[in-house]
């Protein structure tokens, strides 16, 4: 029964007392007067013996004892002993049996479990010790909060250990979250079915009733048992197989250390495996058997990442296996689940034949940031969903350690400012950015918390952070935060209470403001500073401010109150110390500071060094010339790093509103002798910004023949022969793609004629991989419908991920209106595009300039669909929201955007900061284009003259 209903029991029987007498109005009152204290006393003894989640007499409805999405802190779990037995097609449902054990913390009449869309048929609860069976009144849901109230008839002791027992049934939904099912065609087109899980952040209720928080970890004995053409897989090895009565199999698991229920994996596969283990640990990756020769290159890097983080961490894997399986359907790139990583294909299979440069750089990034996490997440847990960044700040940091030990040629450490770094400032330069530590209860407000705040500026002030207090009392901090905290959940201020241990054991307490001080302003406020440098020519004496650096505010908007504890570093092009240069404290404050050589027109000065730090620089004019005549004469004196910061930030101020555009635009003119692929990465994204402002302006032309000049060089340079260096082939790929984009003739040449040979020998692709997407895309782009039906059916019949994607991307190119609405159409079907990939097909496609305005009138159109369809997936709808919007630049486009919103602001979920951040967006593109748009014309239109 419901706790609405019990309550108007209670009420009823006081009424029907009232009923016996009714001839005389005093003996009324006074049966009235004797039933409301009766209604007391029933009241208070309910109090007494639930515990004190029940509410009092003035809390409002007896709901409100639920109100709270958090659950009651009186009950523990201990152990956790599931058995499922899975069906797959033609059922796709699972019966369960939970047998749950948990100590009592205070006496309570209410156990409370989450549990989401699970049948219940039958609850037992028993004394751990005794056996003595617990009598159970009955069990409700309430759906709000997503809770199974179990309702004693007598209260659980304070201190005991029970059992409670639950048989269940549930589905095998076609979502992509709890247990979902996926499928994928064979080379003979035969559909196999797989189940699979996706538990993070809160659908592990969706399998099984539990406390389903990060903090309240136990251990898990799992049990699956499935059709015999299929094999298990979870979190530990095969304990024990048996055969159940039916002829199932019956797979009984070892029993996992302590841990959350969000890392709970379970896959029912017919997949196969490769395995590089030892005598001391299994690691086994898995594939459909049609992919498995694609799994070698995880295989390969996958245990040296493990057993390099085994070393940096200081603690041993706690785990015998390790699985890493490639799934057809997935919502996420990877998840982290202990001893069972599941990833998409694209994450994790690298064919040397078929795939690209990036996506191998993709395969090494995501295992060894799912592997980071077996420590930061899994060993360790945060203590709240508010605490996230812990895990993705630490894991999206450590992946490129992991990756830079895999590939050492790589130049990871360079590529984090142009990968994390710079690409995290653009979304928190908004004022609907959030802090990194954000409090959040509801699971939607969960879910917006799984953005590049929490992954990429999470990692970049790590770095910061370990920059200033140097990379072994770092690492020591580390290693003790894991030793004191391991099979347990904690806090942010846990981790700087153990870097601040390693501080001041190395003896530099003195000299480095305390940790837990400076870092607070870095998590818990939202934002971060410009550092505005203010020095005469000729001077030694530079002034250092700080205020908070966003692109857009309105009347009323205050932000002056937000300042930070800031390293500012810098050196000058007299002693250019770049690798150790002077450091100095901003205490929320400015600072004064005297140099030793005068900054003059030949003498700039130059902070942030290398890009460690989490601020932009703006410099006086003179500075900025001087820095663009340094660019133009000799670019390699000042670290790529840099080159990459003063591009990004440049025009970055430019969008603020505190420096004219002329100023990053003239820093890009340099770009002509620039070879290295950092700086031209975020130039490419900047200056590619520009050209979506001024898209529909008369100054388009002399925009795209400025970058085609600038490219046209190095396209020439590095032609159509693969580059050994990992980041020149990058660059080759840019300038190709930016090249036959521009217009150039011998590009777009060789792209079609390279094309018209593969439609005429389709089974014999002679198109380089690394650009077969820019091939594809220019032929469409060029091409008829012909060509379009023609990547469509190889799109259809393609069973290589990587290059399916290739080919989806390229079905967005064509400039043909109505075939652009036809592939959104047919994205609609998940028989034709995977619900996973339909997110993609809506960037594309907004990303054309044809298809801008039909992308958002198509989303608006499907909005009902989308929000059914999608609106489990992990932040799906967001990644739509933002590419559909990300070139508005008018008013009436700010207006169509915000009355949908008010149109459907209950139906926002998860998705509700994407919106906000939308509309933002587009005040700023508002802004930038009268403040800046006539200057960037002239600038473009001047530059031949």
């Amino acid at each position: 029964m419901s706790i609405e209903k019990m309550q108007m029991m209670e009420a009823d029987v006081d009424y029907r007392q009232q009923r016996f007498t009714l001839s005389r109005w005093g003996i009324g009152l006074i049966c009235t007067v004797f039933a409301l204290l009766l209604i007391t006393i029933i009241m208070l003894s309910v109090f007494v013996a639930g515990g004190c989640e029940w509410p009092s007499s003035d809390s409002g409805p007896a709901t409100s004892a639920w109100s709270d999405v958090r659950l009651p802190d009186n009950l523990t779990p201990i152990n956790y002993e599931i058995e499922l037995r899975v069906r797959l097609d033609p059922d796709f449902n699972f019966d369960g049996k939970l047998d749950l054990k948990f100590s009592c913390v205070a006496a309570t009449k209410y156990i409370v479990l989450h549990s989401n869309n699970l049948e219940i048929d039958h609850v037992t609860v028993e004394e751990a010790s005794s056996g003595g069976s617990v009598g159970v009144a009955g069990h409700e849901f309430y759906t709000d909060n997503e809770f199974l109230i179990i309702t004693l008839d007598a209260s659980l002791k304070k201190g005991s250990v029970y059992n409670v027992g639950v048989v269940y049934r549930g589905e095998v939904s076609d979502g992509l979250s709890g247990l979902y099912r996926s499928s994928y065609t064979t080379t003979d087109g035969e559909t196999r079915w797989l189940a699979v899980t996706q538990f993070q952040p809160t659908d592990a209720r969706k399998v099984f009733p539990c406390f389903d928080e990060p903090a309240l970890k136990a251990t898990f004995d799992i049990t699956l048992i499935h059709d015999p053409k299929y094999s298990a897989l979870s979190n530990m090895a095969i304990k024990e197989t048996s055969t159940d009565s039916d002829g199932w199999v019956k797979d009984q698991f070892d029993e996992t250390p302590i841990m959350s229920t969000y890392l709970i994996a379970i896959v029912i596969s017919d997949f196969a495996y490769k395995e590089n283990s030892t005598a001391e640990r299994q690691f086994r990756v898995w594939a459909r058997e049609d992919a498995i020769d694609t799994v070698d290159y995880a295989l390969q890097i996958g245990p040296g990442i493990l057993d390099y983080f085994e070393q940096y961490y200081g603690v041993a894997y706690p785990l015998n296996k390790t699985d890493l399986i490639a799934l057809p359907d997935f919502a996420a790139g990877a998840m982290e689940n202990w001893g069972l990583i599941t990833y998409r294909e694209t994450a994790l299979l690298y064919d040397p034949d078929v795939s690209t440069e990036s996506n191998k750089q993709r395969v090494a990034v995501v295992v060894a940031h799912e592997l980071g996490h077996q420590w930061f997440g899994n060993l360790v847990s945060p203590e709240w969903w508010s605490e996230l960044w812990l895990n993705e700040g630490f894991a999206t940091y450590v992946e490129y350690q992991g990756t830079d030990y895999a590939e050492p040629t790589w130049k990871m450490d360079e590529y984090f400012v142009a990968g994390d770094l710079l690409p995290a400032m653009e979304l928190d330069s908004l004022l609907s950015s959030h802090a990194i530590y954000l409090q959040v209860s509801h699971p939607d407000e969960i879910q917006e918390l799984f953005d590049s705040i929490t992954y990429a500026k999470g990692a970049s002030i790590i770095k910061m952070l370990s920059s200033f207090v140097g990379g072994d009392v770092f690492a020591s901090g580390l290693k003790e935060y894991l030793k004191t905290n391991e099979y347990s959940s904690t806090t942010t201020d846990d981790l700087w209470s153990s870097i601040q241990q390693a501080v001041s054991g190395a003896g530099l307490a003195d000299t480095i403001p305390d940790v837990k001080t400076v870092m607070d302003t870095w998590t818990l406020e939202m934002g971060y500073p410009v550092i505005t440098l203010t020095i005469d020519s000729g001077s030694t004496s530079l002034h250092a401010d700080q205020q908070h650096c966003v692109y857009y505010t309105e009347p009323g908007d205050d932000i002056s109150d937000l300042t930070w504890y800031v390293p500012l570093t810098y050196t000058d092009k007299l002693t250019a110390a770049f690798d150790s240069p002077v450091q100095t404290w901003m205490k929320k404050d400015s600072i004064d500071v005297e140099l030793d050589n005068a900054v003059s027109s030949t003498n700039w000065i130059l902070a942030n060094v290398k890009m460690v730090n989490y601020y932009r620089v703006n410099y006086p004019m003179d500075n900025w010339m001087a820095l663009i005549t340094q660019f133009n004469s000799d670019h390699t004196f000042i670290p790529v790093e840099n080159r990459a910061g003063l591009i990004d930030d440049a025009f970055s101020l430019s969008m603020g509103g505190l420096l004219n555009v002329t100023i990053p635009l003239q820093l890009t003119e340099y770009l002509i002798d620039e070879e290295d692929y950092i700086p031209w990465k975020r130039a490419l994204t900047k200056i590619g910004k520009v050209g979506s402002l001024l898209r529909y302006t008369s100054s388009y032309g002399k925009y795209s023949e400025y970058v085609l000049k600038l490219v046209s060089p190095h396209f020439e340079r590095l032609g159509w022969e693969v580059a050994e260096d990992h980041f020149d082939e990058y660059t080759r790929i840019n300038m190709i793609s930016q090249a036959c984009f521009r217009g150039h003739p011998w590009c777009e040449g060789n792209a079609t004629e390279w094309f018209a040979e593969f439609m005429d020998n389709p089974d014999d692709n002679k198109i380089p991989s690394n650009i077969r997407n820019t091939i594809y895309c220019t032929a469409v782009r060029l091409g008829d419908e012909d060509v379009w039906d023609f990547v469509w059916e190889k799109y259809q019949s393609e069973l290589n991920s990587g290059e399916r994607a290739l080919l989806r991307s390229a079905l967005s190119c064509t400039e043909e209106s109505w075939l652009l609405y036809r592939y959104l159409n047919r994205a609609l079907d998940p028989t034709l595009v995977r619900a996973q990939d339909f997110s993609s097909v809506v960037r594309d496609v907004a990303g054309n300039s044809v298809g801008r305005t039909m992308s958002w009138n198509f989303f608006r159109g499907n909005w009902n669909y989308l929000i059914n369809t999608y609106s489990e997936g992990l932040s799906l709808i967001s990644s739509m929201v933002r590419s559909v919007t990300s070139g508005f630049n008018e008013e009436f486009e700010l207006t169509q955007l915000e009355e949908f919103i008010t149109d459907h602001e209950d139906e926002l979920g998860s998705a509700t900061r994407a919106f906000e951040q939308a509309v933002e967006k587009t005040k700023i593109n508002i802004q930038w284009v009268e403040n800046n748009g006539a200057d960037a014309v002239a600038w473009f239109q001047s530059i031949d003259e």
